[in-house]
């Protein structure tokens, strides 16, 4: 059937519908990766785009349902939207297969709290089916606690060194704000304490607006790692002016490393080298620090697109959140806005990539963090407390 033997008014909608498609999802694709640079995206920007998009549709679907544009100059203004969201949906495929490729392991359990109004409870029974999930589609204070194994390989330990575990916290993007009760955060807090970590990781994003830093030490009251407290900032840290958030950590004791590093003994004269990177926010921009054979090292980056620099040097893990998950998810599909320069492809959760520094694999974990930013507002994407074993053995043959 060709094109001219369909209605106009069909032809009309039907390139309308082309039009928008390809602006829409264009304005999509610009967005993932501008967010991130982008302190508050202003309102007529995002309305702006949005009806010159519907214009533009609607001007194109009126032209042809009049027969002002048909034939050859049909052909030729369908094959601009029509190569975007080809171009697009090709974009899409890769991201899916690059999604399985590095996909990590699933979490070894995984505990949902629901904000009570006074404290997070934990969830049990038939409110903790996916079924009553997906009727509960507003989840900005349904907390979950992610637990993950992770056998680090390929370490050269020292001979006779019988290895040993580390346990780390990750906490992220609290966004501490007076919109959300403060009782929600400290539950988050106390219940991070209630893991005994070794290590506790604070992934930046702490205010969005500068007034609140003042409240991080009431916050953060009780938090201990038995190896330390570890923070690095994120780009609302920075964009507040970071000075009332260094302030605040540093009087409770949390040791700050952006773009810098540490060495943290763990017993049986082995170390654990710990760094921090901002980039692209942090200045001057993060330089490796100096590796020693034997050391577990690990990273807390506050944007995980970091994580192809990372891979070329010997870290174990990498912890990062930024994303929030995409903090408003579709069932099935997941989220459609992530500040990442690779989109959706590392959203949320674990994920392993090669490590061409000759250790095996890297890990990145991806926090959804426990707060939210623009909107104050989280659907279908729990925040969330990640907790990570780290099972370092002498033995160089192990099989992931």
């Amino acid at each position: 059937m060709s094109l001219e033997s369909v209605p106009l008014w069909l032809q009309g909608l039907f390139t309308a519908t082309v039009t928008w498609g390809a602006g829409l999802s264009l304005f999509v694709f610009a967005l993932n990766r501008q967010l991130s640079f982008v302190e508050f995206l202003h309102r007529r920007v995002l309305v702006g785009w949005i009806l010159v998009v519907l214009a533009c549709g609607a001007a194109s679907g009126l032209a042809i349902s009049e027969g002002k544009l048909a034939g050859l100059w049909l052909r030729v203004y369908l094959l601009f939207p029509g190569s975007l969201l080809l171009a697009l949906l090709i974009g899409e495929v890769r991201l899916t297969w690059q999604r399985w490729y590095y996909r990590g392991s699933k979490p070894r359990t995984r505990d949902r709290h629901q904000f009570d109004g006074k404290k997070l409870v934990q969830v049990e029974g038939r409110e903790n089916t996916l079924l009553y999930q997906w009727r509960r589609p507003v989840t900005t204070m349904d907390l979950e606690v992610s637990r993950y194994d992770v056998n680090v390989q390929g370490l050269p330990l020292a001979e006779g060194s019988s290895g040993g575990r580390v346990k780390v916290v990750q906490l992220s993007d609290f966004h501490l704000s007076p919109r959300l009760p403060f009782a929600y955060f400290r539950s988050a807090v106390e219940l991070a304490m209630q893991e005994e970590a070794d290590l506790v990781l604070l992934t930046g994003d702490f205010v969005t607006f500068p007034e609140d830093a003042n409240r991080l030490p009431e916050l953060f009251e009780g938090l201990r790692g038995r190896l330390g407290n570890f923070a690095t900032l994120g780009n609302h840290d920075y964009w507040t002016g970071s000075k009332p958030v260094v302030q605040a950590l540093r009087r409770i004791g949390v040791h700050l490393i952006t773009n810098d590093w540490v060495r943290v003994p763990i017993g049986g004269g082995r170390n654990l080298l710990l760094c921090g990177i901002d980039d692209p926010w942090g200045k001057p921009p993060w330089q490796p620090p100096p590796f020693q054979d034997g050391e577990l090292n690990l990273i807390i980056s506050h944007s995980a697109d970091n994580i192809f620099r990372l891979i070329t040097y010997p870290f174990a893990g990498v912890f990062s959140g930024h994303f929030h998950g995409g903090q408003a998810r579709l069932p099935g599909f997941g989220p459609l806005v992530v500040p990442s320069r690779y989109g959706r492809r590392f959203d949320h959760g674990h994920f392993k990539f090669k490590n061409t520094a000759g250790i095996g694999y890297t890990h990145l974990f991806v926090s959804a963090g426990v707060g939210s930013a623009m909107p104050l507002l989280r659907i279908y994407c729990q925040p969330e407390i990640i907790v990570v074993n780290f099972e370092v053995a002498p033995q160089l043959d192990w099989v992931e």
